[in-house]
């Protein structure tokens, strides 16, 4: 059996896939997303473990366990990390146990952010993702030069 294709139906096949294909994709469109820091926070209660790894250019830059105070806010890294290299992916997890959470700066389209590591002590850890528009908004690297 012969089955025929009209020319739109290929015209629109072709223009899916290039879509596709290029979506996502830093690399192509010459954006790139500058870390300004990165902050720990417990809000529960207590003080909890933490184990982070920060890796850039299949180089991990950083590799520490913070012990993170409820009170005391947010631990915040020292900014390790080539700042006009590639993107950085982070890990966290709960010192020593639970699956590693990863964040990969690749999939964010902001200029600049601070990453925060909210740990939850059931739940294990998330990622907020703050960029230099919202209030909230630090660039921890710029106050440490």
């Amino acid at each position: 059996m012969e089955r025929s294709f009209s020319r739109r139906q290929i015209l629109s096949t072709i223009g899916i896939t290039g879509l596709v294909s290029l979506s996502g994709c830093s690399a192509l469109s010459g954006t790139r997303t500058e870390l300004a820091g990165v902050q720990v926070l417990n809000p529960y209660y207590g003080t909890v473990d933490v184990d982070l790894r920060i890796e850039q250019a299949d180089e991990m830059v950083i590799e520490e366990t913070l012990s993170v105070v409820q009170e005391d806010g947010a631990e915040t890294v020292a900014c390790s990390w080539d700042r006009d290299g590639e993107e950085p992916v982070i890990e966290a997890r709960h010192a020593n146990d639970g699956d590693w959470q990863q964040f990969d700066l690749a999939e964010t389209d902001e200029e600049t952010v601070l990453i925060q590591a909210i740990v939850r002590p059931e739940a294990g850890v998330s990622f907020i993702v703050t960029g230099e528009d919202d209030d909230y908004f630090v660039d921890v690297c710029a106050q440490e030069e």
